[in-house]
């Protein structure tokens, strides 16, 4: 008796994972850029996933910053200098209400998938936040201040939104492959397995987000990047491209290998 083609490639989605593109990043000149994501605003919630592969370990690398002219970001997500992921919330006042480290190390020479996701539309002591690494549960909550609803400056006054270095001087530039980028300011409660295999697979491959993305939480994302090398500030997300700065190279491996 022979399979159903669509049966196969569900088969595919829920288990072996999508096959996907993966871009290489310099460290010295590469980088993209926008403005602020159009239909963005401040608030209580976000969604970020993506796939990683360093290439050097105790490094501070930067992975999305939209740092402001006054010094402090609004997000910030980087992979340190103690190959931790550690991510900052503030708002627009700067206060850090929220400092997200992982628990688990982010080396080089190897795949690692980033999911994160909060509401912080409580007080302190009832915020939800979500870090997962492979899959694996690593939270630290270092920072979680305030009293009242977070409202996350994610619109910033310089109006720039950074991937793979830091905003002006785009320092802490990123060296290393990257795959499937995504952001949106939703909460998915990942503690859910349903819910995190919707960006990665129980067999720790890339899942299928869609052709826009809107396969993770049913709406398209504001980012989703995962074209080709030359391609991949086209953004399959609502929120518009992203410039490249410099060349990006296509990577010699992929998530879904």
């Amino acid at each position: 008796m022979s399979i159903p083609k669509k049966a196969l490639l569900l088969c595919r989605r829920m288990v072996g994972g999508s096959s996907v593109n993966a871009v290489e990043f310099d460290g010295t000149n590469d980088y993209l850029s926008r403005v602020t994501p159009s239909g963005l605003s401040d608030g209580t919630d976000g969604l970020i996933s993506f796939w990683l592969n360093p290439a050097a370990d105790a490094v501070k690398y930067s992975i999305l910053d939209n740092d402001r002219s006054q010094g402090f970001p609004g997000i910030q997500v980087q992979r340190n200098s103690s190959n931790k992921i550690r991510i900052d919330l503030t708002n627009d006042a700067g206060d850090m209400a929220v400092r997200l480290d992982s628990t688990a190390d982010v080396l080089a020479g190897a795949w690692h998938h980033i999911a994160a996701s909060w509401t912080l539309n409580a007080t302190s002591a009832s915020r939800v936040m979500h870090l997962y690494v492979d899959g694996v549960d690593v939270k630290s909550v270092v920072a979680n201040s305030g009293s009242s609803a977070l409202s996350v400056g994610y619109v910033n006054d310089t109006n720039s939104w950074v991937v793979a270095a830091q905003t002006s001087p785009f320092s802490a530039k990123y060296a290393g492959c990257v795959a499937e980028f995504l952001f949106t300011p939703s909460y998915l409660n990942l503690s859910v397995g349903a819910n995190l295999e919707k960006l990665r697979t129980a067999a720790g491959k890339p899942a299928d987000l869609g052709a826009d993305g809107s396969a993770v939480t049913g709406a398209q994302p504001l980012i989703y990047l995962k074209g080709v090398a030359a391609a991949f500030g086209a953004n399959s997300g609502s929120g518009g491209d992203f410039t490249i700065t410099g060349t990006l190279a296509v990577c010699g491996t992929s998530p879904s290998d």
